[in-house]
């Protein structure tokens, strides 16, 4: 019996033994052709990192090829990188484009996630590779497994812009009609006292932005900013207590901030600064003060009840300079329609298809009013106040395009339209003719309209800029002072006399109607010409509208470091 119950163990185990071995065997293939498929799994993931990684370089907001991406071109991009890591050309490997962003809230709080969009909106390439392969090399009536990998890369570059924002020098006229027209709006009588000097230190005093938005509203989010009605002289006092000014610009923005105290109109954040697209604002993202400045005060300008009503000569410089032109008095009312802003922005699309990163120069509309009390010809005097209105349409800069830095180039390009401002001047006043003795001769109505100089649209980069230079880069595109002086040949042009009374003496002076007329047109002109040159381009400028002309200003570039996600569903 025992011989027996040891003859039947060998023979179980006998048995045993073959099934074992192939259970072994079937492990081990199996562990094999798993580590097989791991390995191959590792290999697709690296395959499209890398080619994610590069194609990102040819995306809208980071487009380093120069010209408008597609998706083909995105699509040819990726898989010239992805063949560089070592893909073979088998399976599928597509590209497509989106918007990585933050979550807020919720239990992904913090977390980036993947949305498809056009390439148009989006800040991202997404890859997808997928590529049967044997589930066994040994075992080949297994089939075959799809495996598939995924990644996203986001690369993109956030500009800070304005159009026609202000001079880049101020000259004494310039900073005399700014010290007013600064003054006048906060209703401080003789205006301000600043200088060419601390125009340009203000100009020169770069403020973050992410400090002044904390300031003001406590918190740093793109968020915080649209909504938030924040005073004036809030706005200006946290802006001095943000600066890094000294010396010059010190004194200059103390004595902007003591003419705000009490200033308390409300005034809306984002027309000052605003930062578009997504998440918070960017790190290191700068403003020039002499910006916030001028966008507050215009801001508060544009909400009083009445228009602006200045008396040039207020200012000795300017009293001086209108005497010598031959005014005895002016007057100056100034309507705010649109004021100047900041803004940060992305080179991309919205979901409504509009673009982020849009900002604009003031729209004004301001009537010069001139006493004259001149000489005709020396034969009588000419009295008469007149209106030189000046209507402007605002220029405005669109960010369409960006071309970060990468690899050893340590340089950014951003591409802009541009639209260049508009300008118009009309008249329209009653001149008195008078002679010594004789008393009034006749009346004349003077009435001209230049139509509309200036405008258009073009295509302008910037660029290229250096990433890490702190200084604002500034750009003219236009004709600087041309359209100003073209309105005016245009006014001058359109000059339509006619007298409206008169007396049997004007003959005997005059010699004739027409003698009069050539006579007024004679003395009126050189006193316009002169006045546009001298008292109404320099305004324009100090007020940042160089009509017809586009001050272009970069004075922040903040390229985010690439985001890589592996294995997003999409």
């Amino acid at each position: 019996m025992r011989q027996f119950g040891i003859a039947r163990q060998s023979g179980a185990i006998a048995l045993a033994t073959p099934f074992v071995i192939l259970l072994i065997l079937a492990l081990t293939v199996f562990l094999l052709d798993g580590a097989r498929l791991y390995a191959a799994k590792r290999e697709m993931q690296s395959i499209v990192n890398a080619a994610a990684t590069a194609a990102a370089d040819n995306g809208q907001t980071c487009n380093s090829m120069g010209d408008s991406p597609t998706l083909s071109d995105i699509q040819t991009r990726a898989e010239t990188a992805a063949t560089q890591r070592g893909w073979d050309g088998k399976g599928t490997l597509t590209a497509s484009t989106g918007l990585v962003s933050t979550v807020e809230g919720g239990p992904d709080d913090g977390q980036q996630e993947f949305e498809a969009r056009p390439v148009l909106q989006s800040n991202a390439v997404a890859i997808r590779y997928s590529r049967p392969h044997n589930i066994s090399l040994l075992l080949g009536g297994l089939g075959t497994i799809t495996l598939d990998a995924t990644a996203v890369a986001r690369k993109e570059l956030n500009a800070g812009i304005s159009v026609e924002s202000y001079t880049a020098s101020l000259d004494s006229t310039q900073s005399a009609l700014l010290n007013l027209v600064i003054g006048g709006i906060l209703q401080q009588d003789g205006g301000l006292h600043l200088n060419g000097v601390n125009f340009d230190s203000l100009r020169g005093t770069l403020v973050d932005v992410e400090d002044l938005v904390a300031g003001l509203t406590g918190g740093t989010a793109a968020g915080d900013i649209l909504g938030s009605d924040v005073t004036a002289d809030a706005v200006l006092s946290v802006l001095k207590s943000t600066s890094d000014a000294t010396g010059v610009a010190a004194i200059a923005l103390d004595q902007v901030v003591d003419a705000a105290v009490g200033t308390n109109t409300n005034v809306a954040l984002a027309d000052i600064v605003n930062v578009l697209g997504d998440g918070e604002i960017p790190k290191g993202a700068k403003i020039p003060a002499l910006d916030v400045i001028i966008s507050t005060v215009f801001n508060v300008g544009k909400a009083l009840p009445s228009t602006i009503h200045l008396d040039l000569a207020d200012s000795s410089a300017l009293g001086s300079l209108l005497s010598s032109l031959g005014v005895g008095a002016a007057t100056l009312d100034l309507e705010i329609d649109q004021a100047p802003g900041f803004v940060f922005a992305p080179a991309r699309q919205d979901e409504n298809g509009n673009w982020y990163g849009k900002a604009k120069s003031a729209d004004i509309t301001l009537t010069l009013d001139l006493g004259l009390n001149v000489s005709v010809l020396g034969l009588a005097s000419l009295t008469t106040s007149l209106p030189l209105t000046l209507d402007t349409g605002s220029a405005e800069v669109t960010l369409v395009g960006a071309r970060c830095a990468a690899g050893t180039t340590n340089q950014v390009t951003l591409d802009t339209q541009v639209k260049r401002s508009l300008l118009s001047l009309q008249t329209n006043a009653s001149v008195d003719i008078n002679a010594i003795l004789l008393g009034k001769l006749a009346s004349v109505s003077v009435t001209a309209d230049s139509g509309s100089y200036g405008g258009g649209a073009e295509y302008v980069e910037l660029g290229p800029i250096m990433l890490n230079d702190p200084q604002p880069y500034a750009i003219e595109q236009g004709d600087s002072g041309a359209a100003l002086d073209d309105a005016l040949t245009g006014l001058l042009s359109d000059l339509d006399l006619n007298i409206t009374s008169q007396v049997p003496l004007l003959n005997v002076v005059f010699g004739s109607v027409t003698g009069l007329l050539n006579g007024v047109t004679q003395t009126l002109v050189p006193i316009l010409q002169s006045v546009s040159q001298q008292i109404l381009g320099p305004l324009l400028d100090a007020l940042g509208l160089s009509v017809g002309n586009a001050r272009i200003t970069v004075a922040s570039k903040v390229q985010s470091p690439v985001v890589l996600l592996e294995d997003v569903d999409f």
